[in-house]
């Protein structure tokens, strides 16, 4: 390719494939997967509070000492409990979403209610999609870590997706051009 350089490729090539590798663990095993990077941030949390803990030596204003002592502490308690429950990590942004959407559609229902009170014609379908988001942030709230754990496999297919795609748009790019296609230069004549 004229336009590419070499380099270029080969490192495009070679993040595809580890973009292909990491969506192939993802969609295999994403509970191994979650819990790992819960395990790193546990770890690097539990690293960065002793560090603050043991900072208190070089400061020497009283009242930083015991919040940097304080805040490390709880960094690293914070690191262990991550740690002790990934699952419980991991279900937690499926959990915050379905409470959320629970307390919204409690609101839309309400509003629904008002709007039948107060005479509107369309109520009932306000009503109805309500209850059917009360359901479904339930569903959301009470199964938050197999969610968790089907959100991950999506990102994991993602990336493959992605990948393929950029190999194709490489090999697209890396290809010759059709020479019939190309216009050359002074190969028109012209006519009086």
């Amino acid at each position: 390719m004229k336009g590419y350089p070499e380099f270029i490729k080969k490192n495009l090539f070679s993040s595809c494939i580890l973009y292909v590798i990491l969506g192939l663990i993802l969609l295999i095993s994403p509970e191994f997967t979650s819990k790992f990077v819960c395990y790193l941030f546990g770890m690097i949390l539990i690293v960065f509070g002793i560090t603050l803990i043991f900072s208190f030596i070089s400061i020497s204003f009283t009242f930083f000492r015991g919040f940097t002592t304080v805040l490390g502490i709880l960094i690293a308690a914070a690191g262990l409990f991550i740690m002790i429950h990934p699952a419980f990590i991991i279900s937690l942004i499926p959990l915050g979403v379905g409470i959320y959407l629970f307390i919204n559609s409690i609101f839309k229902l309400q509003n629904s209610l008002l709007l039948k009170k107060n005479n509107y014609r369309n109520w009932l379908s306000v009503f109805l999609f309500a209850a059917v988001m009360i359901v479904l942030s339930l569903i959301l709230i009470m199964n938050a870590f197999e969610i968790a754990t089907t959100l991950i496999r999506i990102i994991g297919l993602f990336l493959i997706a992605n990948s393929i795609f950029d190999v194709w748009t490489i090999r697209r790019v890396s290809k010759k051009p059709d020479e019939s296609k190309t216009t050359v230069e002074g190969q028109a004549k012209e006519i009086d």
